[in-house]
């Protein structure tokens, strides 16, 4: 059985390009963040800001989550 995903994020990457990142209830935000980055090169800063978001919508789901047991 596949994952679905909790959430997509487009992500600009500059003003003309944009890319889909795939977040699921079981990922590492510092794992995806930083794999991320690395595929982009995008910065330290951007690369904080991209884990903390993540962080925040697996939490965001983990309790919505639990509201609905």
């Amino acid at each position: 059985m596949s994952q679905i995903p909790i959430v997509q994020l487009d992500v600009n990457l500059s003003e003309t390009k944009h890319a889909k990142l795939l977040v699921y209830e079981n990922d590492d935000p510092e794992v995806l963040s930083d794999n991320f980055c690395d595929k982009y090169k995008l910065s330290d800063d951007k690369r904080n800001y991209l884990r903390e978001l993540i962080e925040e919508k697996i939490n965001q789901f983990i309790i919505k989550k639990a509201t609905l047991i």
